[in-house]
C-alpha cells in the first residue's frame, strides 16, 4: 500500500468509521481552555494507541497525532473546550490542501467528554442511539445515509451547544464507559517510554 495513504486511512477508520460527526462545531471559540497545556504525549496501554499533542498554528490549537500499535498514523487538528465544570475535546481532520485530501477529510467534527489531570486523560464518546433519540424528537437534525453508519449531524453551532448544555444535568449524551484512558508519558518507566522514541 502507498504509504502516503495510511494517515487519511487511519483517520477515516479512526474517526470517521463508526463515530458520530457534526458539520459544525459543537462548541464556539468563547469556550476553549486557555490555562491547560496538553503538549507531549499520553499513552492508553489497553489498546496500544499514543497521542502525540503539539502546539498548533493558532492559539490555543493543537496538532495532534494518533499512533497505532501497528505503527500506522493519523494526523488531525483539535481543542479543548469547556462548559460549566465539564471539559471537552473536539477534533476535526486538518485544513485540505489538495482536492484528494478534501474528498477523503471531510470537515466534521467529532467531539469527546473528557477528565483530565496532570496524570490522565480520560474520553468518553457520544452514544449513537442517544443522538437518533434526539433527532426523533426534533432537539437536532440528522442525515442517516444508512442503517450501519453512524448518523452525520446538521446542526448548528448554537444548537449544539445548547444541547450539551441541557445534557449536563442529564448526563445521558455520551457513553458511560471510557473510550480511551490515556496516561502521560512523562509518568511511565524509562523502559516504557522508549517505545515512543
Amino acid at each position: 500500500m502507498n504509504k502516503t495513504l495510511i494517515p487519511c486511512l487511519a483517520l477515516t477508520v479512526l474517526l470517521q468509521g463508526c463515530f458520530v460527526k457534526s458539520l459544525s462545531p459543537w462548541l464556539s471559540d468563547d469556550c476553549k481552555v486557555t490555562d491547560i497545556d496538553l503538549t507531549g504525549q499520553w499513552h492508553d496501554a489497553g489498546q496500544g494507541l499514543t497521542m502525540s499533542f503539539a502546539e498548533g498554528e493558532e492559539k490555543d490549537q493543537y496538532q495532534i497525532l494518533f499512533l497505532s500499535p501497528d505503527n500506522e498514523c493519523a494526523r488531525v487538528e483539535g481543542a479543548l473546550y469547556k462548559l460549566d465544570k465539564t471539559f471537552y475535546l473536539m477534533i476535526q481532520p486538518p485544513e485540505c490542501t489538495s482536492f484528494f485530501e478534501m474528498c477523503v477529510n471531510q470537515p466534521c467534527y467529532s467531539l469527546f467528554k473528557a477528565e483530565i489531570n496532570d496524570k490522565e486523560m480520560i474520553l468518553y464518546y457520544i452514544a449513537t442511539e442517544v443522538i437518533k433519540q434526539l433527532a426523533e424528537t426534533k432537539k437536532i437534525k440528522i442525515c442517516e445515509f444508512s442503517k450501519d453508519e453512524p448518523p452525520l449531524i446538521i446542526s448548528s453551532t448554537e444548537e449544539l451547544t445548547k444541547l450539551l448544555k441541557d445534557n449536563l444535568k442529564e448526563d445521558n449524551l455520551f457513553m458511560a464507559e471510557p473510550l480511551y484512558t490515556f496516561k502521560s508519558t512523562s509518568l511511565l518507566g524509562a523502559s516504557e517510554a522508549d517505545i515512543f522514541k
